[in-house]
């Protein structure tokens, strides 16, 4: 069994084996340096599972995740590093109890869409670098999104470089925001986007805000 610390497995012969197994990861603990440079999918998870901080940070093969169907308390560094990572399904997710989207999904190189729309972000107060380097994301659909009590939205898209839309609706408020360093620096291919409902009366930076737009 997978599961059993120590355990081997010696195949009759060499070559490109599938490999199924039941793992623990989350609550800040990245996968193992071998489990990071051999995952490739994750077709589904435990549904008693909560948190899913740095569940997958850097794994560098990771191309698609399933995380469906789960009541997420966490989701810091979830797919930080993702370089590869090119689908992501999270219908019927629950992310009411989340307070952090810290570098989510930061480094997602390879991902085109991203269907997060259906997050409850209403008690989420850090949006550091949630997208931050998702090169190759076209568009980003946040209408649902409730921001009213995220404090810093630092790097929130940043170098996100492919980024032409960006959807928000009137829940996305920044009347908790302090910080907005970087929050869409280098989005070079954003042509559009309406601030005027954004209250920023307790912003104390906003330097390089839309910096190389």
């Amino acid at each position: 069994k997978l599961s059993e610390v120590g355990y081997k497995h010696t195949y009759a012969q060499p070559g490109i084996y599938t490999v199924r197994g039941h793992f623990t990861f989350g609550n800040g603990s990245s996968p193992s340096a071998t489990l990071r440079n051999v995952l490739t999918t994750v077709e589904s998870l435990a549904t008693n599972s909560k948190s899913l901080n740095s569940a997958f940070r850097n794994c560098a093969k990771l191309t698609s995740a399933n995380i469906s169907n789960l009541a997420i308390t966490d989701l810091r560094n979830a797919f930080s590093g993702c370089r590869t990572l090119t689908d992501i399904t999270c219908n019927n997710v629950d992310t009411s109890k989340c307070t952090s989207l810290r570098s989510a999904f930061s480094n997602c190189e390879a991902l085109t869409t991203l269907d997060v729309n259906n997050f409850s972000t209403g008690n989420v107060t850090d949006m550091y670098g949630t997208f931050m380097s998702c090169l190759n994301l076209s568009d980003l659909d946040l209408s649902n999104w409730d921001t009213s009590k995220v404090t810093s939205f630092q790097y929130f898209c940043m170098s996100c470089t492919n980024l032409a839309s960006i959807s928000l609706g009137e829940d996305f408020k920044t009347d908790s925001a302090e910080n907005m360093l970087g929050m869409f620096y280098y989005c070079q291919s954003l042509t559009e986007l309406n601030t005027s409902r954004w209250n920023t009366g307790k912003v104390k930076t906003m330097k390089d805000m839309f910096n190389g737009c």
